[in-house]
């Protein structure tokens, strides 16, 4: 929809610029050829939405609900991680460094639990690899450089889930 449609004849002056960022981005998505560019033009299209909330002084509220209990079964680590990139997500949308920093902590903090036999395996290594995500994103103070994070989070979610067999609908969250 941001993609196709046109920009909204009132918009102020000062949110041009993130908008039509944003629109870019949002057409970029629909053409990528591959699942890391998508990720990483649907991050930048959200950093642009919170580039013109931020422009505007829009103070956009989410509902972020409380992280899923820990728990050692997978389901309740995919369930926790959800949580974590939604607010990561809401981070960058609102924006809101407080959102993007609850769900960088939450990964850093929770590595998925696999056993010792999977630790090798291509799942194990991306597990890996979304907590050390977890922990850049959590260093990382300047906000503009949020969305590359972001989109390497999704990629390797997608890497992970394409791997695992998980669908839209299958997955716990």
């Amino acid at each position: 929809w941001i993609a196709e449609h046109a920009q909204h004849p009132d918009l102020p002056q000062g949110v041009l610029s993130p908008v039509e960022d944003m629109r870019v981005f949002a057409r970029s998505v629909t053409r990528s050829a591959s699942l890391q560019d998508a990720s990483r033009c649907a991050s930048e299209m959200a950093a642009g939405c919170g580039r013109c909330h931020a422009a505007a002084d829009v103070d956009v509220r989410v509902q972020d609900g409380t992280m899923p209990p820990a728990g050692r079964a997978p389901a309740e680590h995919m369930l926790r991680h959800a949580w974590a990139a939604d607010r990561m997500w809401d981070g960058l949308l609102t924006p809101s460094d407080a959102s993007w920093e609850s769900g960088a902590t939450a990964l850093s903090e929770d590595p998925l639990f696999l056993a010792d036999e999977e630790s090798g395996t291509e799942a194990g290594v991306l597990a890996r690899e979304i907590h050390l995500l977890g922990f850049e994103a959590r260093r990382l103070q300047d906000p503009d450089h949020r969305a590359g994070i972001y989109g390497r989070l999704l990629g390797t979610c997608a890497r992970c889930h394409s791997l695992m067999g998980i669908t839209e609908g299958s997955a716990t969250h």
